[in-house]
Formats: C-alpha cells, sequence, structure tokens
C-alpha cells in the first residue's frame, strides 16, 4: 500500500482497519508466530479479525504493547519472498487525538519461535472528521477489499463508520456475526470464494465433462494454478444442470442460505487461459444459433478455422 505523506490517515474518533500481510523470508518452521505492536497510548486496538487472537496489552511509557497470535494464520502457508492479498489480518483501531500534523508512530514486527522480524513503522496522523456522506437508493455504492470478520461489537463500530461514508454495499470476506450487523445498517455484502469467484470455476474443481470448458483439442481445460477445471460458458448463462443442482443449489444455498457468510455472491469473469474459447458440441450450437450462419458451414470449420474466420 501507498500513503499519502507515508502516514496512515485516520479520521478523529473514527475507526478504521490497519491492514497487516505476512511474507516469510527463509524456510525456517513457523512455531507459535506472533506480531507485535508498538502504539502511542493514544490509539487504541478495538479488535482483531479472525483467527488472530489478542494474547497479551501491557502499556509503559505512554506506550502500548500488543502482542497478537497470527499462528492460525501462518498454517494458510504465507508465500516466500512476497505478499498475498491473503493470509493477513485486519486490526480495527480508534483515535480521539484533535486533528493536527502530528504523527503518531506505530513500530511493528514478528516473532517466531522467539526471534524478532525486522521491525517497521508507519506513522499515524489525525484529520478532521469528514462531512456526513449521502447513501444512493437507486445506486450500489461501496469499497472492495473490505474484510469484516471481527466479533460483533468490533463490527458494529466499523460498519456505523463505513455507511456514514455514505456506503450501501461492500466486497470482501465476512463471518456470520457481521452479515448479522450489516443488515441491522442496511449494507449489502458481496462474498466470494475459490469455485465461484472467478466465472470459469464456477463449481467443483473437477467438472463432468458434459459441463467442462473443452479446448482446441478436445480435451478439458484445467487451470495449472489451483489445478482447477473450467466451466463452459453455455452452462452457466442456459442455466444448465450442472449449475442448477451444483452450483446453485449446493455452493450457493450453503454460503447465502445455510451459513449466510454474505448476503450476495460477487462473481469476477476473469478470462485466465479461457480466452481463446470454449469449443464443445453446446458451444458451437450456441454459435451457430447467435450468428445465423449455416450448421453445415460451422461443423466443417469447428474448432480449428472457427478462430480465423469468426473470432
Amino acid at each position: 500500500y501507498v500513503y499519502p505523506e507515508e502516514a496512515f490517515h485516520i479520521e478523529q474518533g473514527v475507526p478504521a482497519a490497519l491492514d497487516f500481510r505476512i511474507k516469510r523470508n527463509d524456510k525456517a518452521p513457523l512455531k507459535s508466530p506472533q506480531l507485535m505492536l508498538e502504539l502511542p497510548e493514544e490509539i487504541d486496538i478495538l479488535g482483531v479479525s479472525e483467527p488472530a487472537l489478542i494474547i497479551s496489552k501491557t502499556t509503559e511509557n505512554r506506550k502500548s504493547m500488543v502482542c497478537i497470535d497470527v499462528s492460525k494464520i501462518a498454517d494458510r502457508n504465507p508465500p516466500f519472498g512476497r505478499y498475498n492479498r491473503w493470509g493477513g489480518l485486519e486490526v480495527a483501531v480508534q483515535i480521539n487525538s484533535a486533528p493536527s500534523d502530528q504523527l503518531y508512530p506505530c513500530r511493528y514486527y514478528m516473532v517466531n519461535d522467539g526471534h524478532k522480524g525486522k521491525e517497521k513503522t508507519l506513522p499515524f496522523k489525525v484529520i478532521p472528521k469528514r462531512v456526513q456522506g449521502k447513501t444512493p437508493h437507486r445506486f450500489v455504492s461501496g469499497a472492495s477489499g473490505f474484510d469484516l470478520i471481527f466479533d460483533a461489537a468490533t463490527t458494529d463500530k466499523l460498519i456505523q463508520a463505513f455507511t456514514s461514508f455514505g456506503f450501501n454495499a461492500v466486497k470482501g470476506n465476512f463471518n456470520a456475526a457481521s452479515v448479522k450487523v450489516s443488515e441491522k445498517y442496511r449494507l449489502d455484502t458481496y462474498g466470494e470464494i475459490w469455485s465461484i469467484m472467478n466465472g470459469y470455476r464456477i463449481g467443483a474443481k473437477e467438472k463432468p465433462v458434459e459441463a467442462a470448458f473443452i479446448q482446441e483439442d478436445g480435451t478439458p481445460l484445467v487451470e495449472s494454478y489451483g489445478n482447477a477445471g473450467h466451466i463452459c460458458p453455455v452452462e452457466v448463462y442456459t442455466r444448465g444442470l450442472y449449475y442448477r443442482e451444483y452450483v446453485r443449489n449446493k455452493l450457493m444455498y450453503n454460503y447465502v442460505i445455510e451459513r449466510r457468510v454474505w448476503s450476495n455472491m460477487a462473481v469476477n469473469w476473469e478470462p485466465f487461459t479461457s480466452e481463446k474459447g470454449c469449443f464443445c458440441a453446446r458451444c458451437m450450437k450456441d454459435f451457430i444459433s447467435y450468428s445465423k450462419l449455416p450448421h453445415d458451414k460451422i461443423a466443417k470449420i469447428w474448432p480449428k478455422e472457427i478462430k480465423i474466420k469468426y473470432y
């Protein structure tokens, strides 16, 4: 992230989520990893996102030292030498000091198996509280990547601030408590999971051949990243049998109705390696219907020449 003036700007009296991401610099075993925060006493920590847990908090010389257990996050195998969007945690903070040019240093570092990592500093700067935003009624207004997997009390404070910006929707990760609180503030939540978030991955990793994305050579396309088989787009937009029975009635029902981890689903149709097109029999049939071209003519050049003449 890049912050203006290399400082974390936070409104006076308004909660905010500080985003931490973890990377590994070597292959040393992860044993009881902890995130250590040293904050001026003016900064209050409201809570940390699940599954992280505050172990201890002490105050000395007007500074607070907070120890956060991140072992369950580390179990997700943080990558070597780089940061990922996932595999981190959010720390909800608030400061009530008056707006000024003063910088409040936040020092942080990791501890693994008793060994201290590199210490870094991110200054906080308090800015005036902005004007209350107007919430639209006909449009969706919100932000992406805002994780709400805190306890109910912390989530309530964050969502109250979020909706005061004029937002009525948020896309990110949620738990049952945050979805319940979001309903209180009429905030729509949009979630995503591996098997739904990127359109061509919709469904199980191994898909039945009749619903699979078929390549030119007649084999199903399997994405190397995650070993996920892709789905035929016709299966999705015609709401085929596999889509109805597995994607909608099992996956979507489980997340939205049974587990209530979001109120809506966000689907990001990135092409990945699927931009060349699916060449199954159903796609040919739909192409003929759409193009109004003769069946025999298309069948003769499908799939090898179809891209050259009509792609």
